[in-house]
């Protein structure tokens, strides 16, 4: 005897799910509220997903690899190294990651300060992801070094760990909403180191 097949799209209700994780944390968010925010029941939520903690991980493992696919095309599309590391900067600048008119910062960077340490799955999940970035920032960087964009008195994944390290930033000040020149000067700022 099979079940009733499911009323819902999966994704729909995890988009939903990651929603109110990005808002509010994990911690703050109830299960009576997923289940309101997604329009399902408990059972549902747990024939799905799984309990609070696995519902988390599969909505941040899909803002991890949503965001980091958007930015690999976007990145794709810009012909030179030096560009390509201002869009990465200026994204965090522009706030992309903010999402609506409260400020929510990212949700990757949220989930870092709240979950890592003490929860070591999520941390492996962020130190995979973590790594994916340095991969691709990496290669951009080296590449700049070649035609002589960037500097070459420093190896590019320290340069990497730099960028990573100042976007961060912008992207949790941003949570401030400072004015915007506050963010452009501080890209400009990196992008002259970067170039020597």
């Amino acid at each position: 005897m099979t079940g009733r097949p499911r009323s819902f799209d999966e994704s729909e209700v995890l988009e939903k799910a990651m929603a109110l994780f990005w808002s509010q944390g994990y911690e703050a968010t109830a299960l009576s509220e997923l289940t309101e925010a997604m329009g399902i029941g408990r059972q549902s939520l747990y024939d799905t997903f799984g309990d609070k903690h696995s519902l988390f991980t599969r909505a941040l493992t899909h803002y991890l690899e949503t965001t980091l696919n958007e930015a690999a095309q976007t990145l794709e599309a810009i012909e030179t190294p030096s560009g390509k590391i201002r869009e990465w900067l200026s994204h965090a600048v522009l706030g992309l990651c903010i999402g609506g008119a409260e400020p929510r910062g990212c949700f990757a960077l949220n989930t870092v300060v709240e979950r890592c340490p003490g929860d070591e799955s999520i941390a492996g999940v962020m130190k995979s992801h973590h790594g994916k970035m340095m991969t691709l920032l990496c290669g951009i960087l080296s590449a700049g070094q070649e035609t002589g964009e960037f500097r070459r008195d420093y190896a590019p994944k320290d340069l990497t760990t730099m960028v990573l390290s100042c976007s961060a930033g912008l992207v949790v000040t941003s949570k401030l909403q400072p004015p915007p020149e506050v963010g452009e000067k501080a890209v400009e700022m990196l992008l002259a180191f970067l170039k020597g």
